[in-house]
């Protein structure tokens, strides 16, 4: 159980801060800091967020420090040691306690698991705080320094475990589905990082298939026969999972896509589509201009054993309006975003794909494959980023057409 922050525990944690802000002495920096690890991490709620808020108290800028080196910049813009002292003075204390913890054994994760905190239970409270944590994390997660790797049953059984764990998408029934999902018609691949090697940062599950997909169960299915990965021809991304809390905003899933399509490309050259088969988590509670009556069938379920095409062809079109149709700059639907950000284009919409009970609370059933084409991934990126058009297939083009005509 955890408890709460005392003043007697901040002021020992406080005095052994200062103790080590000066030094140099690794040794002591590492005695003190781990100390301060432990007692965060037995914090409760309450307690991490009076820890949060004393750190910025007593760990901010010096008001008289900015005050002079601010002067000293107003008489002679152009002193660049005016100007360096400046800049000194306006980075809190806090900012030098995050690289210290940096180093700790265990320091990268306390402090991705220090700014979930602080998303979660402080948001917008501590903004010099928060933007110390964002700027020093995303150096620290600078794609450069991660590491891919194809996850395979070979791996460590604690990474093995934490996939199981983390997976967000289409959660895993044990070690025998984790098992299916590395065979050897499957790819995963993570991010790593070397301070936190067995804590995937992100990674994404691919089935090698022969032609497009169109529904989920086929590629959960254990019992479907294994394809031969050399002769496949389309790569389907059809789960990615984001592992920290702590990382939210930190992009490394568009990273982690476009290096997996290179590496796929060079080890599976007869590959020539590579798509995702996507929930669209948004699509029933979006205006889309169902009626009540076709709302309330479709709710009703009694399609899902058979086909009704009405409701089908005015659920596809309307989906696909959906997808393809901004909302103050972007599609609504984060699942969307999050690919047209990275340069995919809406290929498809498919009924039926997700007949799971959590596939049709969220969507009727209905899923998405973006597609995500080499040569044009980064057009399509830009285009989006600038509220262009969004680049969609000819067959969605052609549901959207439809609908507006009808």
């Amino acid at each position: 159980m955890g408890g709460d922050l005392t003043d007697d525990t901040w002021q020992d944690l406080y005095a052994g801060i200062e103790r080590v802000l000066p030094v140099r002495d690794t040794s002591t920096q590492r005695q003190e800091l781990a100390r301060l690890a432990r007692v965060y991490r037995h914090l409760d709620d309450a307690g991490r967020v009076g820890f949060l808020r004393r750190a910025a108290t007593h760990l901010g800028v010096d008001e008289g420090r900015v005050r002079t080196a601010a002067e000293a910049v107003l008489r002679d813009p152009s002193d660049a040691a005016a100007q360096v002292q400046l800049r000194r003075a306006l980075t809190p204390r806090f900012a030098d306690l995050l690289h210290l913890l940096t180093g700790l054994d265990g320091g990268v994760k306390l402090l991705v698991d220090l700014r979930a905190d602080l998303r979660h239970l402080a948001r917008g409270e501590l903004p010099m705080v928060e933007a110390e944590l964002d700027g020093h994390l995303a150096t620290v997660f600078d794609v450069g320094l991660l590491r891919l790797e194809r996850i395979t049953w070979g791996s460590s059984a604690r990474l093995l475990e934490k996939l199981i764990q983390y997976e967000a998408v289409h959660e895993m029934d044990g070690w025998e589905d984790l098992r299916d999902r590395l065979d050897s018609d499957r790819r995963c691949y993570a991010f790593l990082h070397p301070a936190m090697p067995d804590e995937p940062v992100v990674f994404v599950e691919i089935a090698l298939v022969s032609g497009p997909p169109t529904g989920l169960a086929a590629l959960l299915d254990r019992d479907a026969p294994t394809c031969d990965a050399e002769e496949a021809d389309t790569a389907v991304f059809y789960s990615i999972t984001s592992c920290q809390r702590g990382l939210a905003g930190i992009h490394l899933g568009t990273e982690l896509i476009k290096t997996v399509v290179r590496e796929l490309q060079r080890d599976l050259p007869r590959l020539e589509r590579f798509v995702t088969l996507s929930p669209i988590p948004t699509l029933r509670t979006a205006a889309l201009g169902l009626g009540g009556s076709q709302r309330a069938e479709l709710d009703d379920g009694g399609w899902v054993a058979g086909d009704d095409p009405a409701a089908r062809d005015e659920l596809l079109a309307a989906t696909a309006r959906y997808l393809s149709t901004r909302v103050d700059g972007r599609v609504p639907d984060p699942v969307a975003n999050f690919h047209l950000s990275n340069g995919a284009l809406v290929d498809a919409v498919h009924w039926r794909a997700n007949t799971e009970d959590y596939g049709l609370a969220r969507s009727w059933g209905v899923m998405a494959s973006y597609r995500y084409d080499p040569p044009a991934i980064a057009a399509n990126a830009a285009s989006y980023a600038a509220g262009g058009d969004i680049a969609v297939s000819d067959d969605v083009r052609a549901l959207v057409s439809g609908s507006r005509a009808g």
